[in-house]
């Protein structure tokens, strides 16, 4: 297994979702667990973007879409 530094988004959640919900759980059970932690993901790079400045109310609709796709 790889250290944690060297992890990627998709590879730390995959590692979550098998540490909570264990290998065997379904795969509607791992998609939803799936989903909602790279929900996560986004609002806290949209959160960590409002708290550095870069993401004025003007544009926040535009860049929170670029970063769902």
């Amino acid at each position: 297994m790889m250290s944690a530094t060297a992890m990627t988004t998709s590879e730390m959640i995959e590692s979550m979702i098998d540490a909570t919900l264990g290998e065997e759980a379904g795969v509607r059970e791992k998609h939803t667990m799936r989903e909602a932690l790279r929900g996560l993901v986004r609002l806290a790079k949209a959160e960590g973007l409002m708290e550095n400045g870069l993401l004025e109310s003007e544009c926040l609709m535009n860049r929170l879409m670029a970063m769902a796709a």
